[in-house]
């Protein structure tokens, strides 16, 4: 784990893993809530859909449990 936090301290894996997983999360949920009849779309980290807005950001993106 201190290995882990070392690294996710640099701008590496912000730049190339951090910002791709979460507009990759974000895509996904887009995804998923279309199949279920929402009509939500993903635009960056940004997912939308009617009547909601939800803003992906570092800590909803389960990379520090998956670590674990």
């Amino acid at each position: 784990m201190i290995a882990f936090y070392i690294f996710w301290a640099t701008p590496i894996y912000s730049d190339y893993i951090l910002k791709p997983w979460i507009r990759l999360n974000a895509w996904l949920a887009a995804g998923i809530l279309d199949v279920f009849g929402y009509a939500a779309s993903a635009d960056g980290t940004l997912l939308k859909g009617n009547g909601f807005s939800l803003d992906i950001r570092q800590g909803c993106d389960a990379i520090e449990p998956t670590v674990l």
